[in-house]
């Protein structure tokens, strides 16, 4: 079961399943996510499986770089789903140089830093690779691992 988007008294928030209750508010995406380890601490190979296959990267400057390709192709040779999320208000030339790796109903142009983390929020992912220490500490903050990169 995965961790899912809910809403309750019209404020948005997170739970697991169908079933769990709906954590809102700044944590409530951690708590969700400390509910469904609670939930299959009887079998800790679930536990793998809530966001550790989806993978984020950030574009300019990150895998529009010979360093960054080699991270995506490093990351799906892992088997990991690999999104590119960026900042960029077009995906114009982010498919063709992405193409060969990535197909474009993965890559997101959000127009905002902001945007990005919650477009990666919305797409579940456990990691996000960025350039920007303000973008890496805002994933942190939304409860996503948020790795430097350094291309």
């Amino acid at each position: 079961m995965p961790i899912k988007q809910c809403q309750i008294n019209g404020k948005s928030g997170w739970k697991w399943g169908d079933k769990g209750t709906c954590y809102t508010g700044p944590n409530g995406k951690k708590k969700a996510i400390a509910q469904a380890i609670a939930i299959v601490s009887a079998n800790p190979k679930d536990i793998v499986n809530l966001a550790a296959n989806k993978v984020s990267v950030d574009y300019d400057d990150t895998a529009s770089t010979a360093k960054g390709k080699e991270l995506i192709k490093r990351l799906l040779g892992e088997g990991k789903t690999v999104y590119i999320i960026s900042a960029r208000s077009s995906k114009l030339g982010i498919v063709d140089t992405l193409k060969d790796l990535i197909p474009s109903s993965r890559i997101f142009a959000t127009g905002s830093n902001d945007a990005k983390v919650k477009k990666a929020e919305s797409l579940e992912v456990g990691a996000h690779y960025d350039n920007r220490q303000s973008v890496v500490d805002a994933m942190k903050e939304a409860g996503i691992k948020g790795i430097l990169f350094n291309g």
